[in-house]
Protein backbone atom coordinates (compact mmCIF):
# COMPACT_ATOMS: atom_id res chain seq x y z
CA UNK A 1 0.00 0.00 0.00
CA UNK A 2 1.34 3.63 -1.02
CA UNK A 3 0.01 6.80 1.19
CA UNK A 4 0.45 9.88 -1.11
CA UNK A 5 1.08 13.39 0.23
CA UNK A 6 1.05 16.95 -1.22
CA UNK A 7 3.79 18.03 -1.52
CA UNK A 8 3.67 21.53 -3.40
CA UNK A 9 0.79 23.49 -5.27
CA UNK A 10 1.09 26.16 -8.15
CA UNK A 11 -2.52 26.59 -9.00
CA UNK A 12 -1.86 29.66 -10.51
CA UNK A 13 0.26 27.99 -12.88
CA UNK A 14 -1.32 24.57 -12.84
CA UNK A 15 0.81 22.57 -11.39
CA UNK A 16 0.49 20.30 -8.34
CA UNK A 17 3.24 17.81 -7.04
CA UNK A 18 2.83 15.16 -4.54
CA UNK A 19 5.01 12.76 -2.67
CA UNK A 20 4.48 8.79 -2.93
CA UNK A 21 5.71 6.36 -0.07
CA UNK A 22 5.89 2.89 -0.24
CA UNK A 23 4.96 0.75 2.87
CA UNK A 24 8.71 1.40 4.37
CA UNK A 25 8.07 4.83 4.22
CA UNK A 26 10.69 5.68 1.13
CA UNK A 27 9.84 7.99 -1.67
CA UNK A 28 8.39 6.08 -4.60
CA UNK A 29 7.04 8.52 -6.83
CA UNK A 30 7.22 12.24 -7.32
CA UNK A 31 4.08 13.21 -9.42
CA UNK A 32 3.26 16.19 -11.09
CA UNK A 33 -0.26 17.03 -12.67
CA UNK A 34 -0.79 19.96 -15.36
CA UNK A 35 -4.43 21.24 -14.99
CA UNK A 36 -4.39 23.94 -17.84
CA UNK A 37 -8.46 24.15 -17.74
CA UNK A 38 -7.89 27.57 -14.83
CA UNK A 39 -5.53 29.42 -17.18
CA UNK A 40 -7.83 28.87 -20.59
CA UNK A 41 -10.96 29.73 -18.67
CA UNK A 42 -8.98 33.24 -18.05
CA UNK A 43 -7.77 33.35 -21.24
CA UNK A 44 -11.29 33.03 -22.79
CA UNK A 45 -12.82 35.58 -20.22
CA UNK A 46 -10.34 38.04 -21.85
CA UNK A 47 -11.16 37.23 -24.85
CA UNK A 48 -14.87 38.44 -24.14
CA UNK A 49 -13.88 41.92 -22.72
CA UNK A 50 -12.69 43.74 -25.94
CA UNK A 51 -10.12 46.62 -24.21
CA UNK A 52 -10.50 50.01 -25.69
CA UNK A 53 -7.55 50.81 -28.69
CA UNK A 54 -4.80 52.99 -27.17
CA UNK A 55 -5.44 56.91 -28.10
CA UNK A 56 -3.05 58.86 -30.50
CA UNK A 57 0.83 58.57 -29.42
CA UNK A 58 0.09 55.87 -26.63
CA UNK A 59 2.28 52.67 -27.04
CA UNK A 60 0.00 49.20 -27.93
CA UNK A 61 1.14 46.57 -25.98
CA UNK A 62 -1.35 43.92 -24.87
CA UNK A 63 -0.99 40.32 -23.74
CA UNK A 64 -2.27 38.42 -26.57
CA UNK A 65 -1.92 35.12 -25.23
CA UNK A 66 -1.09 33.45 -21.74
CA UNK A 67 0.74 29.54 -22.54
CA UNK A 68 0.88 27.03 -19.96
CA UNK A 69 3.45 25.54 -18.73
CA UNK A 70 1.98 22.28 -19.87
CA UNK A 71 1.42 23.37 -22.98
CA UNK A 72 4.86 25.11 -23.59
CA UNK A 73 6.42 21.30 -22.61
CA UNK A 74 3.97 20.05 -25.25
CA UNK A 75 5.65 22.52 -27.51
CA UNK A 76 8.50 21.55 -26.86
CA UNK A 77 8.63 17.57 -27.59
CA UNK A 78 6.06 17.48 -30.06
CA UNK A 79 7.50 20.41 -32.51
CA UNK A 80 10.43 21.37 -31.26
CA UNK A 81 9.02 25.34 -30.25
CA UNK A 82 10.99 26.62 -27.60
CA UNK A 83 8.82 29.76 -26.63
CA UNK A 84 11.46 31.85 -24.95
CA UNK A 85 13.63 31.45 -28.09
CA UNK A 86 13.07 34.37 -30.29
CA UNK A 87 14.01 32.60 -33.44
CA UNK A 88 11.16 30.52 -32.99
CA UNK A 89 8.27 33.09 -32.65
CA UNK A 90 7.27 32.52 -36.62
CA UNK A 91 7.00 29.15 -35.02
CA UNK A 92 4.94 29.99 -32.21
CA UNK A 93 2.58 32.93 -34.21
CA UNK A 94 1.68 29.47 -36.21
CA UNK A 95 1.15 27.74 -33.16
CA UNK A 96 -1.10 29.79 -31.46
CA UNK A 97 -3.16 31.01 -34.77
CA UNK A 98 -3.86 26.99 -35.36
CA UNK A 99 -7.12 25.73 -34.65
CA UNK A 100 -5.83 23.68 -32.46
CA UNK A 101 -4.15 26.53 -30.02
CA UNK A 102 -6.62 29.01 -30.39
CA UNK A 103 -7.90 28.79 -27.00
CA UNK A 104 -4.51 29.86 -25.62
CA UNK A 105 -5.14 33.76 -27.08
CA UNK A 106 -6.31 36.37 -25.11
CA UNK A 107 -7.90 38.40 -27.69
CA UNK A 108 -9.36 37.05 -30.94
CA UNK A 109 -6.91 38.48 -33.63
CA UNK A 110 -4.25 36.68 -35.67
CA UNK A 111 -0.94 37.41 -35.29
Amino acid sequence: MTTKMPFRDLPEYGLRSELEFDDSGNVHVITTYDSVKPQLDLNAAMRSHTPPKPGPGEMDMRLVASIPVGVQFEWVTKYGVELWREDHMPKVRRLLNSSDYRYLKTRDIIL
